[in-house]
C-alpha cells in the first residue's frame, strides 16, 4: 500500500483584523475561514502541550525544525497564557 501526504490548496487575503482564506485537501470540498491577525512563535522545547484538534480558525499552528508558529486564535490564547504580546 503507498501512502501518499494529502496535498492542501490555499488561497488567503491577509489583513491587519484578520485574513480571509479558501482552501481544499485533494479533492475535497473548498471551504472558507476568516482567521485573527495574530502571530505568535516559540522554541517548539518550551512548549509542553499541543493540541490536535478543533477548527482550523481556533487552533491553527505548525512546526518547521524545532520552531512552532501559532496563528490567529490559538496565537493570541498562546500570547495570553504567557502574559506578554510580540509587536
Amino acid at each position: 500500500m503507498i501512502s501518499r501526504n494529502p496535498t492542501l490548496l490555499l488561497a488567503c487575503d491577509l489583513g491587519k483584523s484578520g485574513g480571509k482564506f479558501f482552501y481544499k485537501l485533494s479533492q475535497g470540498q473548498t471551504h472558507a475561514l476568516w482567521m485573527e491577525a495574530e502571530v505568535a512563535q516559540r522554541s517548539a522545547s518550551g512548549v509542553a502541550h499541543l493540541a490536535q484538534g478543533g477548527r482550523p480558525q481556533d487552533n491553527a499552528w505548525f512546526r518547521l525544525e524545532d520552531e512552532l508558529t501559532f496563528v490567529g486564535k490559538a496565537a493570541q490564547a498562546f500570547l495570553d497564557y504567557n502574559s506578554f504580546k510580540e509587536e
